[in-house]
């Protein structure tokens, strides 16, 4: 199916804003600066990552690696050609890696230490 072009990609995003958690990754407004825009929506809601700050070293690891295991594989020959096509979009904070190498937070953290969401599609 061919999509129409949008020189500006929160065109796309507010047509699908009605959609749970929609996300834009915006590539820098034009070709010089940025090829690809992303626009997904509507993720896998079983296989969500959230991560509070309170969590222990081993219970980070351990909830890495069980939803890391659960991702499903999203290669396809036919898919190749395109930057993404679905898959998980998120952030892993810099407090993140401080938890994982032991060290303690600087400041209280409010912010999740990492949240991520598997989108089984994207344009």
């Amino acid at each position: 199916m061919e999509l129409p072009f949008f020189d500006d990609p929160t065109e796309l995003y507010l047509r699908l804003a009605r959609f749970v958690e929609p996300v834009l990754l915006d590539s820098g407004g034009n070709l010089e600066r940025g090829r690809f825009d992303i626009v997904a929506a509507g993720p896998d809601t079983n296989l969500n990552l959230d991560l509070s700050p309170v969590a222990s070293r081993t219970e980070i690891s351990q909830t890495l690696r069980n939803w890391r295991a659960n991702l499903p594989d999203v290669t396809s020959p036919l898919l190749s050609p395109l930057p993404f096509c679905g898959g998980v979009i998120g952030f892993f904070s810099y407090e993140l890696g401080r938890s994982l190498q032991g060290f303690t937070a600087r400041d209280a953290v409010t912010l999740p230490l990492a949240r991520a969401r598997y989108y089984p599609w994207a344009v």
